[in-house]
């Protein structure tokens, strides 16, 4: 007799959340409390997210024969205002609440950046001007918001995530924050995001905040008004001062300036309490949201060939779906079988394989179709 306890309106059963590194039954229990509208919705999130580990090219193309499925059905589900994005959203982080709760884990530290892919077209939605770290200039490009929860070394899930739009970034991050339901752990930005009115939001919600400060403001220092900027040149090394920021309505914060010949930064930490080092630890650790844009960009194709804000959106989020179901099957295949990622992946692929070689509805015109393509796939490493 299978085990099962009530959640809401929704029998959730205890074998959704047993070790497994099966991906398709990963992205079936994540799903698991979604109300599609009609069979084939689900079976587009199901076939679609499984296509991103097979697919070398993740266009809808190349994407569509692992969906089995056409393009041009692909293009209708992902611009479709019936198949909801929030709702895969927050069933997806509900789903990583409840494997974090019954792995005894939780998330250490919430982490927010943005990132840019750089697209060329006219018909491109949000399509704007922005500024790129990694090209260190402003690129044309479409610009997305997103916020991760680390838990720890190779465990890291997407949250939320958010198209830049012609709103106030400031507002469009304080929206996303107040979507995130873990609580009492570190909030992380680097000095293009932390601001007064983001800070505020973050410790009025619980977060103890360590981030990259600007240094153009004033600060109030034994008592005296001096200017950030100043305070920093005076440094050298790695040193520390307890301040109150106007700005941040006289918050006392502890600031570390970390000014070497690699590094001239002034790390902020709400908690004053923390020593020079574990706040330079701490801020370490915002180079993750990095690693997970690296590995979306790169293994899950996140700068996806689709020019509406809505298909764009849904595409973003199984990206999400997607590598949220590797780090499960990865935490789980770590406790199971200690089988290299590489190796794992690419049984995936020769399971798909065999599976749809075995199968009576293959033709074998479609087999010989996907077998170059299966072969010449690029494995996540």
């Amino acid at each position: 007799m299978k085990s099962s306890y009530i959640r809401g309106d929704q029998t959730i059963r205890k074998d959704d959340f047993m070790p497994t590194t099966n991906i398709s039954q990963i992205i079936s229990n994540v799903i698991g409390s979604v109300r599609f509208l009609r069979i084939e919705q689900r079976r587009f999130v199901e076939g679609y997210s499984c296509a991103l580990f097979l697919s070398a090219h993740k266009n809808t193309s190349r994407l569509a024969p692992f969906c089995s499925s056409s393009q041009s059905s692909i293009s209708r589900m992902l611009s479709s205002q019936s198949l909801s994005t929030r709702d895969l959203s927050y069933a997806r982080v509900d789903y990583i609440s409840r494997f974090l709760q019954e792995n005894s884990l939780e998330f250490k530290y919430i982490i927010l950046d943005e990132t840019v892919m750089k697209r060329r077209g006219k018909r491109i939605e949000n399509l704007g001007k922005f500024y790129s770290t990694i090209e260190n200039k402003i690129v044309s490009g479409v610009s997305l918001l997103s916020a991760i929860g680390w838990v720890k070394d190779k465990l890291y899930f997407p949250l939320f995530s958010s198209l830049r739009d012609e709103e106030n970034l400031t507002d469009q991050f304080i929206r996303m924050l107040e979507r995130i339901p873990f609580k009492d752990t570190i909030l992380m930005m680097d000095g293009g995001i932390l601001c007064s009115e983001i800070f505020l939001k973050a410790m009025e919600m619980g977060f103890t905040v360590i981030g990259r400060l600007n240094p153009v403001m004033n600060v109030i220092f034994q008592g005296r008004k001096l200017h950030l900027s100043k305070l920093r040149n005076k440094t050298r090394g790695l040193s520390s001062i307890i301040v109150k920021i106007p700005k941040y309505n006289n918050a006392t914060v502890k600031l570390v300036f970390h000014n070497t010949d690699q590094e001239n930064r002034i790390i902020l930490s709400s908690d004053t309490s923390l020593t020079d080092w574990e706040i330079l630890e701490h801020y370490r650790k915002r180079n993750y949201i990095e690693t997970y844009f690296k590995a979306v960009k790169q293994n899950f194709g996140l700068k996806a060939q689709v020019f509406s804000s809505t298909s764009f959106q849904k595409h973003v989020e199984l990206v999400q779906l997607a590598f949220t179901t590797w780090m499960i099957a990865n935490f789980y295949r770590s406790v199971k079988d200690q089988v290299s990622l590489r190796d794992f992946l690419e049984l995936i692929k020769f399971d798909y394989f065999f599976q749809l070689a075995r199968s009576s509805s293959a033709s074998d015109s479609s087999i010989h179709f996907l077998l170059p393509r299966f072969v010449n796939s690029k494995c996540i490493s």
